[in-house]
């Protein structure tokens, strides 16, 4: 109900209360119109009104004549709550499809036996969305952004389609702008930089944002920014960070409970994605885990890491009262008719 709701009580409380002094009225005025009325009296009745039947019959009338004006009075108050339109409030909490995912892909030449089967599954994830927008940038030497944050999904996907089809013209595209990179390794510390300054509107919480990186790990020892750098500049934007390491050999199960080898730059960057909320992901040769089921994770995560604000729902709610209203006017023609009014 409304904050005003019990104003509805108003006119029944008034319609009750008419009811009532009318009734009184009227039963005064018949009284007086008998007695000022020629009728002809007729003796000894006092042994009539005294038989059961009698008093029985004068009991069920004036009976007949209480219900009527209660049913006057609920048909009467039953509309005026219909024309109150009474409502029932409600809240639920939908989860919202305005999320921003960011594809983060390293483009090294050491990822091109890894990445065919992941841009296959996005290719197919992006023609099933509806409300996300979603990004892609790349890096190796340098970053570059090859979608801002759309909805244009057909233009995604062709873009995804390009990089599948033509990995390595992007691979040595960004390779040869390494400059004084002499380690020929990835700069995967700028590069999530990068992903991160893709977004727009950094800092407002009117999304949910969200990245997933893909790389082999085999980062340069000179990049201006860690890992873990990097991952603490997205936190701060809280921005989600998945990643998916091509390289790692491990089963998810050994990930999970801490088993096989883990070399110390492995550590850190899973350590670097549970920095910022997000998960880490084996996808190597050994990984029981197919790139469908790893972004059908990520995005289950986020789904749940990010649930609609609650709404209130308003909705009308006349049925009860129209229902009341419609068998108490039945009832008091029904009546009426019976007593003859």
């Amino acid at each position: 109900m409304t904050r005003y709701s019990w104003l509805f009580l108003i006119p029944i409380i008034a319609i009750i209360i008419i009811s009532a002094v009318s009734y009184i009225r009227f039963r005064k005025h018949l009284l007086r119109r008998n007695k000022k009325e020629k009728v002809a009296l007729i003796a000894h009745t006092n042994f009539i009104r005294n038989l059961p039947e009698y008093k029985a019959a004068k009991k069920h009338y004036n009976s007949m004549l209480c219900l009527l004006v209660a049913l006057f009075s609920i048909a009467t108050g039953s509309i005026s709550i219909v024309a109150s339109r009474p409502i029932n409030v409600t809240e639920s909490k939908a989860e919202l499809e305005n999320r921003d995912i960011m594809l983060c892909l390293d483009v090294s030449g050491s990822m091109s036996s890894n990445l065919d089967d992941l841009l296959s599954y996005f290719i197919e994830l992006v023609s099933d969305m509806e409300g996300e927008r979603f990004g892609i940038t790349i890096f190796d030497g340098i970053y570059v952004t090859l979608s801002p944050l759309s909805t244009d999904y057909a233009a995604i996907i062709d873009i995804l389609t390009d990089i599948r089809e033509n990995f390595r013209v992007f691979s040595i595209g960004l390779y040869s702008t390494q400059g004084l990179n002499q380690y020929s390794s990835s700069e995967i510390g700028p590069g999530l930089v990068g992903c991160v300054t893709a977004f727009d509107k950094l800092g407002e919480a009117e999304r949910s944002r969200s990245i997933i990186l893909a790389t082999d790990n085999g980062a340069s020892p000179t990049q201006a920014v860690t890992l873990k750098q990097a991952a603490n500049y997205a936190k701060s934007y809280d921005i989600t960070v998945y990643g998916l390491n091509t390289w790692d050999y491990r089963t998810q199960e050994e990930i999970d409970n801490g088993g096989g080898y883990e070399s110390k730059s492995v550590k850190e960057f899973r350590e670097s994605m549970l920095l910022t909320g997000g998960s880490y992901y084996a996808f190597g040769p050994n990984a029981d885990l197919s790139a469908k089921h790893i972004v059908d994770q990520i995005l289950a995560q986020e789904a749940a890491r990010y649930e609609g604000a609650g709404q209130i729902v308003r909705t009308d709610t006349p049925e009860v009262a129209a229902i009341v209203a419609t068998i108490s006017i039945i009832l008091f023609v029904i009546i009426a008719w019976r007593l003859h009014l």
